[in-house]
Formats: structure tokens, C-alpha cells, sequence
């Protein structure tokens, strides 16, 4: 059942009056307290846990791990039957040998258990796959997931009680390019609107607000920093850039650098499951991820396979990733000292491109990704372009289904985002994968120099 705080914000979203009325009237109480609790206790175990020695560290990953396993073996009975002759410690101590590694597909034949949570909290992949999955966290485990963001953003001085930050990434209303999150010291900003006329608008917003950190898709914030330096815009009192949710690039990193020189990069590395989370280091860009936050494995091939240590509604235990990882031979960054459990090089693996608007120019892969968040039919995409003013939108469904429904849905979704294109849907019975097995869910075919 919903709580009536629930409800209640149910009923004002759509009333775009009752929305900023009700953010406004949020953001009076002082953000220490919305914040919360539980936040706090983890901001500080976070920090604390970097003075840890690896053997500390090892005990408390093992001890929430039997804290899960014993809850899921009371109440879960798909994963009662995996731990029958086994007690909780002894599997958390062998995890390999008693769960084998789960995939997105297995992931879908595992039931829910919302009951065993006070209050769920809906999620979803991003659909880089053209398969998104939807599933269930319990909402307490918010604060927490927040928490452990901010601290590796602490790295580059953001401090989540005051500092106000502005996004780019995510979607913005209808006929806005700037939206106001007063109770999340927060501005969010139209990555579908990068021209020189709204870059100058974000600027004068953000000067306005005192932001002094962005935050946002690499790929995105790559054609801001462009657009910066092409037309001469500045940014004032830039301190900090966050990067997240996409692949990093060093072409990247340089025109960002350029745009906003003395700002300090880090980007971090995570996932809708919260099965694996990392950030660069303060002094070098290599991946900490954080041993606190779950438990990774890597295998000969790079594979990524992580279990989330608190989630028992929909359990990610030895959980495999798309993404490839290269880690270092050991687990005490060079630079700093701190221990980090793997210690990750390179993160490798998705392959993106930009889609091209003869409207609104190059589209971040980020944000293409919106319309494929809620697929029930139709199992997989692929947009390939080979024209500025056409998409073609290969799908495939499962068992025969009929899938034009939805495809439709989404061709509309696509059209929004994609004005000037038009989407041209081709249905195949599978959908091709590169010599690795890697599928490649955007290809396209068009001059990539962003300023033609």
C-alpha cells in the first residue's frame, strides 16, 4: 500500500502549479533534515570505512551478506530452495559455489517480494540494451544509495548540504529548458537544447543560483563545453564537473577541460541494480569502487558480476553485467593510499553513438534512451542511421508477439527527441550482435565530427 505522503505527491504530480508550489514548500525545511537520517550514518561509515583494513572491510561485506541471505531463506522461496543444505554463513562464505552467476534473462524468472520491504521504490535499466528491466529497491535503501555518491563526490569539494549543482541529463518539461529543484539544490537543464542561445540562459541560471558543480552525461556536457568554447560563454564559479551514466572519453575530457578550466572532473560508474559503484580518485582516474556499497567479482574476461548486498525484494546475487571492466593487479591506489576492492583501470563495454536532429543537432545516447524504459513486447532494439533525416528502428518480440502497438509508442517517443527524423520501424526475428558478442544498440553511420 502506498503511504499517504505517497498519495499525496501521486495526486500533485501533471499539475505543473501544484508541483512548484509543493517543491518550493519542501525546500523551507532545511536540507540537513530531508536529507535524512540514514544518510547521514552512511555519509560518515563511508569515510570512516576508508581508514578500514582489508581484512575489516572483508568481515563487514561477509556480515551483510548473511544478514541478506538469512532473510531471503526465511521469506524468498525461489532462493530458499538454492540455500537447502545450507546455512547462511556457510553460503555467504562460498557464494560462487552455491549461486551460480545470474543473468538479466534469469533475472526475470525470480519473483518479486515487495513484503519484504516497508516501501518500494520502482527502478528500471536504461534501456542501452533496447531491453530494459524493471524492478523493485526498498525506498529506505535511497538514502544510502544517495549517500554513497555524495561521498565520492566529496572528492572534488561538493558538499551535499549546501553546494547546488546543475544537471544535464534527464528530460525537462514541455516548452522549458531550465527546470527548479529549490528542494534539492538542483537545477536541471535541456540536453536538447545546446545552442548558443540557451547554453547563455543555463549560464545566467546557474550564476544566478550560485551552482558551482555540473553534473551530467559525458556526452552531453562534451557538446555544452563546445558550444562554450565556439561561442565564447562562460560559466562562473564552476567548481566541480560530475560525470555519470556513460562511457568516458578523453576527447571528451579535454573540450570539458577547455570549457571550464580549473573545474575538478570525476565521474563515477554505477547501475540501476546498485551492484557495483565507483569513482575516479581525487589524484589519478582510476576507478575506487566502493566494497562497502556491494560485492564484485571479475572474471578472466573482464566480465563485471556484483551482488547487492541489501536488496532482498529483488535479489541481484552474482549478478552479471554487460560492461567490461580492466582492473589493476593490486587493491591500494598508488596515489592515495586508500584500499579499493577491485581497483578498476578502465571501465569498457557499452558501444554509443549520437543520433543526429536536423533540428537539434547531435542527441546524447543518454537521453535516447527514455522510450525504451517500459518495453513489455517487444525484447530488443536497434537505431541505426544512415541519413541526417531518418532512424530506422530494427525490434524484435518474443514468442511471435505482436508488437505493433508498442513499437508505435516508442516511434513517437523517438520522434519527440529526434524532431526532423523520421522513424522508420523494421521488424527482424533477432537483431545482430559484433564479433564479441557485443550488441550495439545505436549505429550510425554519419560523419561524427560534432562542429560540420
Amino acid at each position: 500500500m502506498p503511504s499517504m505522503r505517497q498519495t499525496i505527491a501521486a495526486g500533485l504530480k501533471g499539475i505543473p502549479q501544484l508541483e512548484s508550489a509543493a517543491r518550493h514548500l519542501k525546500a523551507t525545511v532545511p536540507y540537513r533534515y530531508r536529507l535524512g537520517r540514514h544518510f547521514f550514518e552512511w555519509y560518515q561509515r563511508f569515510k570512516e570505512a576508508e581508514t578500514w583494513s582489508p581484512e575489516q572491510t572483508d568481515a563487514y561485506q561477509q556480515q551483510q551478506l548473511v544478514r541478506l541471505l538469512q532473510k531471503l531463506k526465511l521469506r524468498h522461496p525461489t532462493y530458499r530452495e538454492m540455500l537447502k543444505g545450507h546455512d547462511a554463513a556457510h553460503a555467504a562464505a562460498h557464494l560462487d559455489s552455491v549461486f551460480p552467476v545470474q543473468t538479466r534473462s534469469g533475472f526475470r524468472n525470480i519473483p518479486s517480494r515487495p513484503e519484504l520491504a516497508s516501501s518500494l521504490s520502482p527502478a528500471s535499466t536504461s534501456g542501452t540494451t533496447g531491453n530494459a528491466l524493471q524492478f523493485f529497491h526498498d525506498a529506505d535503501d535511497n538514502q544510502r544509495e544517495w549517500a554513497a555518491i555524495c561521498h565520492q563526490w566529496r572528492r572534488i569539494g561538493y558538499d551535499p548540504i549546501t553546494s547546488w549543482r546543475a544537471e544535464f541529463r534527464g528530460l525537462v518539461p514541455d516548452g522549458r529548458i531550465v527546470q527548479k529543484f529549490p528542494e534539492y539544490n538542483m537545477l536541471r537543464c535541456s540536453i536538447l537544447d545546446l545552442g548558443p542561445e540557451s547554453v547563455r540562459h543555463y549560464a545566467d541560471a546557474c550564476r544566478h543560483n550560485r551552482v558551482a558543480f555540473l553534473h551530467g552525461y559525458p556526452s552531453a556536457l562534451d557538446l555544452l563545453a563546445r558550444t562554450c568554447v565556439r561561442e565564447g560563454i562562460r560559466f562562473e564559479g564552476i567548481r566541480g564537473i560530475m560525470l555519470a551514466s556513460e562511457m568516458v572519453y578523453p576527447h571528451q575530457t579535454e573540450m570539458i577541460e577547455q570549457a571550464f578550466p580549473g573545474a575538478r572532473l570525476i565521474a563515477h560508474y554505477g547501475n540501476a541494480e546498485r551492484v557495483a559503484l565507483g569513482a575516479w580518485c581525487e589524484t589519478e582516474r582510476t576507478y575506487h569502487m566502493l566494497p562497502l556499497y556491494s560485492r564484485i567479482e571479475v572474471e578472466e574476461d573482464g566480465s563485471l558480476i556484483g551482488t547487492n548486498l541489501f536488496n532482498a525484494v529483488n535479489p541481484f546475487i552474482r549478478y552479471q553485467m554487460s560492461d567490461r571492466i580492466r582492473v589493476a593487479d593490486r587493491k591500494v591506489c598508488p596515489a592515495c593510499g586508500r584500499y579499493a576492492d577491485p581497483l578498476v583501470l578502465t571501465v569498457d563495454g557499452r558501444a554509443e553513438d549520437y543520433l543526429y536532429s536536423p533540428v537539434r543537432g547531435w542527441i546524447p545516447p543518454a537521453i535516447i534512451t527514455y522510450p525504451l524504459k517500459h518495453l513489455r513486447v517487444v525484447r530488443e532494439i536497434q537505431l541505426v542511421q544512415r541519413e541526417k533525416n531518418a532512424v530506422e528502428l530494427r525490434y524484435c518480440t518474443g514468442d511471435n508477439a505482436d508488437g505493433a502497438a508498442e513499437i508505435a509508442d516508442i516511434a513517437a517517443g523517438l520522434q519527440s527527441i529526434l524532431a526532423g527524423v523520421s522513424i522508420v520501424p523494421v521488424q527482424h526475428e533477432s537483431l545482430s550482435r559484433g564479433g564479441t558478442g557485443k550488441f550495439r544498440w545505436i549505429q550510425s553511420e554519419l560523419d561524427q565530427r560534432l562542429d560540420a
